[in-house]
């Protein structure tokens, strides 16, 4: 290919650039919530370089013989673990905390409550029995039917007890 070493040169620039634009982008959004909260205390200039101290300190540990295999674990857990974790509270967000005044009108306070809660206890003992009891023996599926099984029975005792007081059209 005519100019492979123009074409390298350009895609280590370009490359380059969107690190240093996404250091940035993260080093400003850091930086403008605790300027929002500490700002009285300490001007934009001292938090922006604490906060590059820190995350250079942080970096270094992946400089190291392990770094490698540090990044491994961290990564692994961040994309198997967190996100799964930051998507149930976006679901608990959207879905609860949201408008949970209408469904305590429409279920009254206690069914929307046990509804809530149903819902979680019912998802911990699926959780605990799928992925400790049975995942040896190959039966996850055992703790989905849990978790789905308690979830419709304390929706169903909810609209029953909304039902009985006449909540609900």
């Amino acid at each position: 290919m005519d100019g492979a070493t123009l074409w390298s040169l350009l895609l280590f620039v370009v490359i380059f650039l969107l690190g240093i634009d996404s250091a940035f982008s993260l080093l400003e959004a850091a930086s403008t919530v605790i300027h929002d909260q500490l700002g009285h205390i300490f001007n934009r200039t001292i938090i922006s370089g604490v906060l590059s101290i820190v995350g250079c300190a942080f970096s270094a540990i992946y400089c190291l013989d392990i770094g490698l295999n540090i990044f491994d674990v961290v990564d692994h857990y961040l994309n198997t673990y967190i996100m799964l974790i930051i998507g149930i509270f976006e679901c608990v967000a959207v879905g609860w905390f949201y408008k949970f005044e209408v469904l305590k009108e429409t279920l009254t306070p206690g069914g929307a409550y046990l509804a809530s809660m149903g819902y979680w206890v019912s998802l911990i003992v699926g959780v605990i029995l799928g992925f400790h009891v049975f995942f040896d023996a190959g039966l996850v599926w055992i703790g989905i039917l849990v978790w789905l099984a308690g979830w419709a029975l304390s929706w169903g005792i909810a609209y029953g007890m909304a039902s009985k007081n006449g909540c609900t059209g």
